[in-house]
């Protein structure tokens, strides 16, 4: 992201990476030192607390469980004009998702209520987006014989006020439907 905002777009940004794993900060510094990349830094912490000053655009590339949550209530309180997401993990909505009818069913096999959570995850934040403002496209960004977390959610400011009326009452409508309670995004709704 670094070298393609500063020298294929030629922009003056500023890239700051966050993570929790101190070596895969360290790691990061190690790269940006030896290729001198000025306005590089990398920061161990979580998205909820790192300094995140004038945030433009925000990226989280498997973020587990709900890091991703944290990174887009970040960036929409941060005034994100873009918002590039990789969900990895989806344990929240798994443990809280209830029996909801007709689907109750399948959701008494492991696999089924796996996928069916990852599948209602992205679709609420795709909803808590779109509440918040965001036009919203999610897409295939690496081919699923690589991995199966492959979903990428793409948000740019400038929904439309029905749209997000709309998304809102969607989103509680989805959510009491399958039993949910709190979660990480309802700030965004």
């Amino acid at each position: 992201a670094w070298h393609v905002l500063r020298h294929t777009l030629r922009l003056d940004a500023r890239v700051v990476g966050v993570d929790a794993q101190s070596g895969v900060i360290a790691s990061g510094r190690a790269a940006a030192a030896q290729i001198n990349a000025e306005h590089l830094r990398f920061e161990v912490g979580t998205i909820q607390e790192a300094p995140l000053p004038g945030v433009d655009v925000l990226i989280a590339l498997h973020a587990c469980n709900d890091a991703t949550d944290h990174a887009l209530t970040r960036g929409v309180r941060a005034g994100a004009r873009v918002l590039v997401v990789a969900p990895c993990c989806h344990k929240d909505v798994r443990r809280g998702l209830g029996e909801p009818v007709p689907v109750a069913p399948l959701l008494k096999h492991g696999l089924f209520k796996e996928r069916f959570a990852e599948w209602l995850t992205d679709g609420l934040r795709v909803l808590a987006l779109e509440a918040a403002s965001y036009r919203v496209t999610v897409s295939e960004f690496v081919d699923a014989e690589h991995t199966p977390k492959n979903v990428l959610i793409g948000a740019v400011q400038g929904q439309t006020p029905e749209r997000q009326a709309a998304a809102r009452a969607e989103f509680m409508a989805l959510k009491q439907w399958a039993g949910l309670g709190a979660l990480a995004v309802d700030g965004l709704v």
